[in-house]
């Protein structure tokens, strides 16, 4: 079988091609042996007709009395009519595609729970500052939106999609039901669910108070908690909050149990329900990484939004140390909201060393059995002071103190030196000190100690260092009091872009993520259960991620709902992207790119009170192949006056993340943020004015009317060679009135992304980072067969022993629609179909070769990119063991057989195939092909 065959065979699998007599619904999503789906699990769609979906199903397996079933979920409305269901015993997936009157199936594919990201450095650079009630919502315009217009989102009906709520908490109204905060919601899943038809058990009850993490109950504190005036000790905190707007009303989806993963169907379910409850606002923190947006939970969003003109938010995820191009779905879907976070002003630790008033955050060590108890003071007295003033002194606490620490607290300055810490505490302990405590001396990023275990021990940030040494240079006597209460701490990177946020674009060079809301460090409510598992002192706890940032931004939609009524849901997002505010690079001057911030950071305020709008509120570009000659941006006033506008483009960073010779995707530390390669922006509309010196334009638009303005973007010249850098800034629109300004992104890519090979072939950072840590000889990491662990390129008609196994490595460099490898039989005999398979082509089967887990057909769809290491919406690269088993080609779907079989002994070649971005799959130029040279499998 020629390649331009097999592409075709391909493209039949995915319903493209298919002809026969027999109906067959066209398959959607990811296929049976896509490492992100529930085996043998399915979503079938049926015409709205169809009022019972379920009764179809069942109906239609009476046709296949040995077949088994177990229905997982259904929904019905004017906007869809879908039912989930797992294939007992044999998975015969013609019995999905053949259900009569079926819109499409797919694979049901996993969502992990959602889980915040766990501060990096609690330590981190900061100060101890006076403390603002509600700081956090200066930040956002929040404060002046709620003090000078009054606005606290009421009456504003929030779905939260999440994994349930613990509305007794006196913060969320301490109850359920028209009269309370939280006024209704749907448990789809059961506090026992597992993943498994069986163990779901609906009700109308979405209360969580098991799972570890208590998020949906975060999340709906973020939206609308109020623990301002609680007088119960129990429930009040130590540091008093509002959430965004706390007059807001709750609806509350659970759709995960206690612990484990849920399905796209459930949260798909939940979308519609939502829908037909009429909420004004869905929030999902949650979704996976690099997706295409043609998921049940993706395409659902994109209906409510265009049917009922909810405005739907989701989280971009949490995967910024992979690098860009990492959000995914549902926070993809072309109408919804795609949110990134930024850091809070302060964090919110629950535990500290206070030193003269001033409270500093501290971790414990580890080994220690004896602690300081909560309240309890202790003298310090210097190890060293002269070592400890010198911030190049890395061995405090390694030697002979030069002070008497007995009966005291030894006080020791960090740096990695000739000890660690079991070594200082072991010393302090010796000495006759009753503490250890030791303190930074750099703002490093580890954050823990191992101590010693018959002493406390506890390390304290750089600032705190500093302060003890300044009053023990004075001469005075310096005491510090442990405490386990919540308290607020400054925090230096307040109003910029989280390290954590997932970076854009989306896989086809859309503007994703739109905007940023506050997710770094935000305080907000959490069920007993989780409180005693996080061991926080009281009900309330400081989490991180874009999981915080989406309510955030929807708690904001909740305010510009209460203020200007129900609009189409793009005037809301224009109204946010708009008046958003971008912000530079932490530490920088250099303003960040719109591909990691949208349009910047929500501005309640600007979004609530804004008399002009511009439409469309982002330009996505594309790439340099595929711009267009001009892009049309429509200013609409809204003022009762004519109002001359001035234009100006502003540029911003431009993101690199494939390094010149070297085509793997760089992660966090690698990729390039530069101030270069900005594109030339033309504005050509002859209502324009000329240009004056400062590159602004000037409109006048006439009072209730609207002006198009034309504009040309000419990309920068090609960087080198496969670099395709992402450049991108914004369009400043000043109005005449108030001089406020409004802005509009734009982002594009220079180069060819269609032309981007799919399969790694040159990289060094790949065999640096990744292969060499797991195999310390390997030779290259070039995707291919290897015949041993030298990872010697394989010369022509090599044996390759399937008895010992052999190592694949098959390394995208983006996300496709569509992988695999095949081998193909080139002995010139009917060895292949004598052996039992259909033709001389196969899927080969691949092991985990570090975990030995079984990975199944190396057939993909989608396959997502990898990276160095594991993040919450990224895999790693894996390292594939091969031992000459294959699956055949299905006769009916053309995906791999169900099971695999031994490949005879021969020659063949391997070949490594991926669907290159923009990529047709029935067009065999738009396939990224890698063909090994003959090899001879023996055993």
């Amino acid at each position: 079988m020629q390649l331009l065959s097999l592409l075709a065979t391909l493209g039949a699998a995915l319903g493209v091609a298919a002809q026969d007599d027999v109906f067959r619904a066209p398959r959607t999503g990811a296929p049976e042996g896509f490492d992100g789906i529930i085996p043998c699990t399915f979503f079938v769609e049926f015409p709205t007709s169809v009022v019972d979906p379920a009764a179809e199903v069942k109906n239609h397996f009476t046709k296949y009395p040995t077949a088994k079933y177990a229905l997982r979920t259904s929904f019905s409305s004017e906007l869809i009519s879908f039912a989930s269901f797992e294939l007992k015993g044999q998975c015969d997936e013609d019995i999905v595609a053949s259900i009569g009157g079926a819109i499409h199936y797919q694979a049901v594919t996993v969502r992990a729970p959602p889980v915040p990201v766990k501060d990096v450095n609690p330590l981190k650079s900061g100060a101890p500052f006076v403390h603002k009630q509600d700081q956090i919502h200066d930040l956002t315009g929040v404060n002046k939106a709620r003090n000078e217009l009054g606005l606290t989102g009421k009456g504003v009906k929030v779905a939260v999609i999440d994994s349930g709520i613990y509305y007794l908490h006196p913060a969320l109204g301490g109850g359920i039901g028209p009269n309370f905060k939280v006024v209704k919601g749907h448990d789809f899943v059961g506090n026992s669910f597992n993943g498994t038809a069986e163990s779901i058990q609906e009700s109308d009850d979405p209360l969580d108070n098991c799972s570890d993490v208590s998020h949906g109950t975060h999340v709906t504190g973020i939206i609308a908690g109020d623990a301002r005036d609680i007088k119960d000790p129990k429930w009040a905190p130590k540091v008093p909050f509002s959430g965004v707007a706390p007059d807001a009303r709750i609806y509350g989806y659970r759709v995960f149990g206690c612990q484990g993963l849920t399905g796209g169907d459930i949260i798909t379910k939940a979308i519609y329900m939502a829908a037909k409850d009429g909420v004004d606002i869905i929030n999902m923190s949650l979704g996976g990484g690099p997706a295409f947006n043609d998921e049940s939970d993706s395409l659902a969003v994109d209906k409510v939004v265009a049917a009922q003109q909810i405005v739907v938010l989701a989280s971009s995820g949490n995967s910024g140390s992979n690098g860009p191009f990492a959000t995914g779905s549902p926070a993809n879907a072309k109408t919804g909201i795609s949110v990134a976070s930024f850091d809070n002003g302060e964090t919110y630790p629950h535990l500290g060393g206070i030193i003269e008033g001033s409270t500093y955050p501290a971790s414990l060590s580890i080994a220690e059995k004896v602690h300081l108890q909560d309240g309890q003071t202790v003298e310090l007295v210097a190890w060293n002071l002269t070592a400890a003033a010198d911030p190049n002194n890395i061995s405090d606490g390694c030697f002979k103190p030069s002070n008497d620490v007995t009966g005291k607290a030894a006080f020791m300055r960090w740096g990695a030196g000739v000890c660690g810490s079991v070594a200082r505490c072991t010393n302090a302990y010796k000495a006759g000190a009753i503490a250890c405590i030791i303190a930074k001396n750099k703002p490093v990023d580890n954050f823990g100690i191992t101590g010693y275990e018959k002493i406390p021990g506890m390390l304290l940030p750089q600032e705190a260092g500093d302060h003890i040494v300044r009053l023990m240079q004075a001469g005075k006597t310096v005491n510090v009091t442990a405490t386990y209460q919540v308290f607020a701490y400054g925090q230096s990177t307040g109003g910029t872009l989280s390290s954590f946020s997932s970076p854009g674009l989306d896989l086809e060079l859309n503007l994703k993520p739109e905007i940023a809301g506050i997710g770094g460090n935000v305080l907000s409510t959490i069920s007993p259960h989780s409180a005693e598992h996080e061991g926080s002192p009281e009900p309330y706890i400081d989490m991180s991620g874009t999981s915080m940032s989406s309510p955030y931004t929807a708690g904001v939609v909740a305010l510009l709902i209460e203020k200007r009524g129900k609009i189409p849901a793009a005037s809301f997002k224009a109204y946010l992207m708009n008046n958003a505010k971008p912000a530079p690079i932490y530490n920088t001057s250099l303003t960040h790119s719109p591909s990691y911030q949208g349009a910047g950071l929500v501005d309640a305020f600007g979004a609530a009170t804004a008399q002009t709008i511009v439409t469309p509120p982002g330009l996505a570009l594309n790439d340099t192949v595929n711009i267009k000659n001009q892009y049309t941006i429509k200013i609409t006033n809204n003022y009762k006056v004519d109002v001359t506008y001035a234009l100006q483009a502003k540029t911003a960073a431009t993101s690199t993340q494939y390094l010149s010779g070297d085509d793997f995707p760089e992660d966090q530390s690698g990729t390039l943020l530069t101030n270069d390669q900005h594109a030339t922006v033309t504005f050509l509309s002859n209502t324009c004015s000329e240009e004056d010196t400062t590159g602004t334009k000037t409109v006048l638009v006439r009072a209730g009317a609207s002006v198009d303005v034309d504009i040309q973007f000419t990309p920068s010249a090609l960087a080198p060679a496969g670099n395709l850098p992402v450049y991108g800034g914004y369009i400043s629109i000043t109005n005449s009135i108030d001089e406020s300004a409004l802005s509009v992104p734009y982002v594009g890519m220079i180069g060819s992304w269609a032309e981007k090979p799919f399969w790694s072939r040159n990289s060094t950072s790949l065999l640096k980072q990744w292969l060499r840590t797991l195999v310390k000889g390997a030779q290259t990491a070039t995707t291919g067969l290897y015949a041993d662990t030298s990872f010697a390129p394989l010369v022509a008609n090599d044996a390759v022993n399937a008895t010992d196994g052999s190592f694949v490595l098959a390394i995208p460099t983006y996300t496709s629609r569509q992988a695999s490898v095949v081998v193909q039989y080139v002995g010139g005999d009917n060895a292949m179909v004598a052996s039992g398979f259909s033709s001389n082509i196969a899927y080969i089967k691949l092991y985990d070769a570090v975990s030995g887990d079984d990975q199944g057909p190396a057939y993909w769809q989608t396959f997502q990119r990898t990276s160095y290491q594991k993040a919450q919406g990224l895999p790693a690269n894996l390292l594939y063991l091969w031992t000459g088993r294959a699956y055949d080609f299905d006769s009916k779907s053309k995906l791999p057989s169900l099971r695999s079989q031994a490949l005879p002994a021969g020659n063949f070649v391997m070949r490594f195939m991926g669907l290159k971005n923009f990529g047709d799959i029935t067009k065999p130029a738009d396939w990224d092909v890698l063909e090994t040279v003959p090899f001879t499998l023996v055993y």
